[in-house]
């Protein structure tokens, strides 16, 4: 990766801190009490016994030895890089999360969708979105038209922002943090996060450019997920991820 594309990725997590800085001073999002657990080292636990069996499917995925669907153009899939089986593969675990909310009648609030502050978390993801597209050097290119590569990598990155950050920042950081701490439980999730690209990255990269990414993939997961706390939402952490990936394909 060159350093003007890691420049240019860090200037955009940070105009991003700067920004929820700023946005977080909304009332809205400070006027509603922290979420927490009646039995919080147990949700702690049972997310990690969820997230023990998606890393397994994670690994046969990628050693070849289960199959998924394609929501892409063939000829797209090699483009991205992988995304798009990182991108189905976190589908099916949001689904995993989303069956154990409902079956255990735990309201979506407590994977980091809070209704009330829907429409305010909206607005700065959508603010958010637009500077980390700014920032990237990328707003010109939304002009000059989407081709389909760049229409498929959208899909890809939106349905990939949308089931991480409801997975790791939403059902997995909430529980941890109940139960370890604030800090402890945002430190721990975004170390999560980031083991969740080894099976993508082992055998896609060469070890320089393992380290690379798992190390953004780590700057990313503590940003949005400090996000997350401010906002007492996951969606901006999902518009400015979903850019993120967006903006490497534009």
């Amino acid at each position: 990766m060159e350093l003007r594309t890691l420049a240019a990725i860090f200037s955009e997590l940070i105009g991003v801190i700067a920004a929820t800085m700023l946005l977080a001073l909304n009332p809205r999002f400070k006027n509603h009490p922290p979420l927490g657990f009646r039995y919080p080292k147990r949700e702690g636990w049972f997310s990690l016994f969820l997230l023990s069996g998606l890393f397994v499917i994670a690994f046969l995925v990628e050693s070849g030895l289960v199959a998924l669907p394609s929501i892409i153009p063939a000829d797209h899939s090699a483009q991205l890089d992988g995304l798009e089986r990182q991108a189905v593969l976190s589908a099916f675990g949001a689904l995993v999360f989303a069956a154990a909310l409902f079956y255990r009648k735990q309201p979506l609030r407590s994977a980091g969708w809070n209704r009330p502050l829907l429409r305010s978390a909206f607005q700065a993801g959508f603010a958010l979105l637009l500077l980390s597209l700014f920032l990237r050097g990328k707003a010109g290119a939304l002009f000059d038209g989407i081709s389909t590569l760049e229409g498929s990598a959208l899909l890809v990155a939106l349905l990939l922002g949308l089931c991480e950050e409801s997975i790791f920042r939403g059902y997995v950081q909430l529980r941890l943090s109940s139960w370890l701490g604030k800090t402890p439980g945002w430190l721990a999730a975004a170390v999560i996060s980031t083991l969740w690209q080894l099976p993508r990255l082992l055998n896609a990269v060469d070890t320089q450019m393992l380290l690379t990414q798992l190390g953004l993939a780590l700057a990313r997961g503590l940003v949005y997920g400090w996000m997350t706390q401010k906002y007492q939402h996951v969606l901006p952490a999902v518009m400015a991820h979903a850019a993120s990936i967006w903006a490497d394909y534009l």
